[in-house]
Order: C-alpha cells, then structure tokens, then sequence
C-alpha cells in the first residue's frame, strides 16, 4: 500500500453536529457528541500524467489524459464521554463510527453488477439508512500536560 509518492485533495464536509450532557446533580460527567461528514479524497493529477504512479515518459510516448481516482465516504461518529472527577486528567470515551454507501459507490455496484433485480430505488434510500460498515472503540484521553495557570491580576 502506500501513496507512492502521489499527491492526494482531501475534503472534509460536516453535515450536522450535536452534543448532550448528563444533568450536575450526577457523580460522573457523562456526555455525549455525533458528527455526520462526508469525506472526499481525490488524487491530484494533471490529467495527463499516464497510469497512476507511473515513472517518466519515455521518449517519443504520448501521455494519456486520467480521471483522478476518488474515493468519497458518508461517515457518522456517535461518542459517549465519561469522568469520575470534576477536574480531570483523564477521560474515558466509547466510540462508534458508521460509513455509510455514498450514491457514486452504489452506482458502482450497479455498473459491476453486484447489485440486480427491482426496487433498485427503494434498496438505494434502504441503504441510506443503514451503515455498510460499522466499528466501535474504547478510548481513554489522559492530559500530557497541565495548563499553566494565568497570569495573576494586577
């Protein structure tokens, strides 16, 4: 794997974003967060650059103008921090992020014939609706280093 020397366009769009937190009258703080995005990479190209990774032109070939490769995801990451202590120094976090099919890879599916029969349109907002891939993790964020503390007043 690798990029291989190649230049890559990212682009990151959020959707939509929410936070909830637990009342004060709770032992522990407890919150939680969810970030819809969408995610765009894009190989930078100059549309005649010949294969993708490809060495230099040999004299007397001619470049083939490429597309740049995309890859395009639909994500939502719901997160669920806690802490025993009003001032901590580390938290806890369970994370689960789901990817969603974005229309171009179902589009894909369809050119590629992975996907077939009626009710294409119906399976499509279907798959809007539930996340192709799924994981989840547990996570725990210690402080490196305590802020120091402001200046006094004068």
């Amino acid at each position: 794997g690798g990029a291989g020397g190649r230049v890559f366009n990212a682009e990151l769009s959020v959707l939509a974003r929410d936070q909830s937190g637990q009342g004060n009258d709770s032992p522990s703080l407890l919150f939680g967060c969810t970030e819809s995005s969408r995610q765009m990479i894009t190989a930078n190209t100059d549309g005649n650059n010949g294969p993708p990774g490809g060495g230099p032109k040999e004299r007397g070939s001619f470049a083939i103008p490429r597309a740049a490769p995309v890859s395009s995801k639909e994500t939502q990451v719901i997160q669920v921090f806690c802490s025993d202590s009003p001032e901590p120094s580390s938290f806890r976090s369970v994370q689960r992020i789901c990817t969603f099919l974005t229309q171009a890879d179902f589009v894909a599916k369809l050119r590629s014939k992975q996907l077939k029969g009626p009710g294409l349109a119906e399976l499509y907002e279907a798959s809007k609706k539930v996340p192709a891939d799924v994981r989840t993790y547990d996570i725990t964020y210690t402080r490196v280093k305590k802020p120091a503390a402001p200046p006094a007043p004068a």
